[in-house]
């Protein structure tokens, strides 16, 4: 099987429309879920990934070998949705995770699993949206790719061309936002410059006396779980 780069420097040799098409299946899917968690609207992300695609068939001969093919398409995509965003900011739109892929409902056996505990799921996965949808672009992009697409640190930053200690600060930042409707008390505990030992002793300490974050901690690692379940990474 040909690598990306191949079949891209094939494309801009012969425009082989083969070439492009193979590319195109390749990370469609990946690309969808990536534009979706950005614009929040399935309509939108049709309309974004046609223009991330008809970008890379006028553009492919400004690729130069850098980084991966991935990497390229992906940053395409992320600034084609922030792009499209700002059109749109006039028009709030709620996100609906569980509907990103119809033909998947790992979210609904998540929220459905026990049925006890499916309101007080429903309750802070709507917390968890709410506060993915408020947070800045340049925050929400990084807890995207860090934590639903599953991306390392590395990955990221060079996704984005920012310092891993950049997309690291972001990515705690973003993670703050998240927590803070949830419980003050976890909150407080993690300041942002606090040294990592000191921080991870208090919060396994808060989570030891406080029932209510660690049942909430529990549901949001599973949570997020599914989120990445719910993407493929390529």
């Amino acid at each position: 099987m040909k690598s990306d780069e191949e079949l891209l420097i094939i494309f801009n040799k012969t425009k082989n429309q083969s070439s492009f098409d193979e590319l195109h299946d390749r990370y469609k899917n990946l690309i969808y879920k990536l534009i979706f968690n950005i614009v929040l609207s399935h309509h939108t992300t049709e309309d974004v990934l046609q223009q991330v695609f008809i970008k890379l068939f006028q553009n492919s001969q400004n690729f130069k070998f850098k980084s991966s093919f991935k990497t390229w398409l992906i940053r395409i995509a992320i600034n084609e949705s922030l792009n499209e965003k700002k059109k749109e900011k006039a028009s709030p739109i709620s996100i609906n995770y569980k509907d990103i892929d119809n033909e998947n409902n790992q979210m609904d056996m998540l929220l459905s699993y026990n049925p006890e505990q499916a309101e007080e799921n429903k309750k802070m996965l709507n917390i968890i949206k709410k506060n993915i949808e408020k947070l800045d672009d340049k925050y929400r992009v990084v807890f995207i790719l860090k934590d639903i697409q599953g991306y390392s640190y590395q990955e990221v930053s060079d996704i984005l061309n920012l310092p891993v200690s950049t997309i690291k600060s972001r990515h705690h930042r973003s993670r703050l936002f998240i927590r803070d409707d949830y419980c003050q008390d976890i909150v407080n505990s993690i300041p942002d410059l606090k040294n990592k030992s000191v921080v991870k002793n208090e919060l396994e300490e808060h989570l030891k006396q406080c029932s209510k974050c660690s049942s909430f901690m529990q549901r949001y690692r599973k949570i997020l779980q599914s989120f990445k379940n719910l993407n493929v990474k390529q």
